[in-house]
């Protein structure tokens, strides 16, 4: 019999998030929307002002994790994420803050 390699399914994915001076270990779900990734870190935090205005960015706190109807896609390396998702490596940094692109919704 030949054995067969088969690499990993992943259906999740962990970020370390931070919100002003905490940091949570956070799994988000792989297929999960960004905005479903908003939504579930700012749960983790106690944000009660204005939540639905807080986005996640990266580790640059430039970078906001757009668009919000786009996918959640597992990255290793240097690999780019498959087109019309967004790439989270296990264990990156991302920040949670207010997003300009969603201030006064």
């Amino acid at each position: 019999m030949e054995s067969q390699v088969t690499s990993a399914v992943h259906t999740e994915v962990k970020a370390r998030v931070f919100y002003q001076t905490s940091e949570k270990h956070i799994t988000f779900a792989v297929g999960s929307t960004v905005e479903a990734c908003d939504k579930q870190a700012v749960a983790e935090f106690p944000i009660v002002n204005n939540p639905h205005t807080y986005g996640l960015f990266r580790e640059d706190g430039v970078t906001e994790l757009l668009p919000l109807s786009a996918l959640i896609a597992r990255v290793d390396g240097n690999q780019s994420p498959p087109p019309g998702t967004v790439g989270i490596r296990e264990n990156e940094k991302l920040i949670l803050r207010p997003s300009t692109v969603r201030g006064g919704s």
